[in-house]
């Protein structure tokens, strides 16, 4: 659940933001964009949104070989460690919360 609201809120982002790639937003293309004429706080968000999305894309890497995982574990009659397995909850859902918000700021903004 905590994934696919990541997934969710990842999506948000680079809907709000609908030009390249989130990802591949970085330095050169911040310096790029102001040179351009785009506002601050635009370039601000998409710095910040690339970082979200990469968090995100790491998150969800993790994501997977954790289910794989326990998938195996529970096969074998092994349960999972909680402590990484409540960490990456915590971070999926922080990150989540982070996104949805800088989604919603920036709709708002561009109003």
């Amino acid at each position: 659940r905590a994934r696919g609201r990541l997934e969710a809120a990842a999506q948000a982002l680079a809907t709000t933001w609908g030009s390249e790639p989130l990802l591949r937003f970085d330095a050169v293309s911040a310096t790029l964009a102001r040179e351009r004429g785009a506002e601050v706080w635009a370039v601000a968000f998409a710095r910040e949104a690339a970082r979200l999305a990469e968090e995100a894309r790491a998150l969800g890497d993790r994501a997977a070989l954790y289910e794989a995982q326990i998938l195996v574990g529970s096969r074998q009659g092994r349960a999972a460690a909680r402590v990484p397995l409540l960490w990456l909850l915590d971070r999926l859902e922080h990150v989540a919360t982070q996104a949805t918000s800088k989604a919603s700021r920036a709709e708002a903004r561009r109003g």
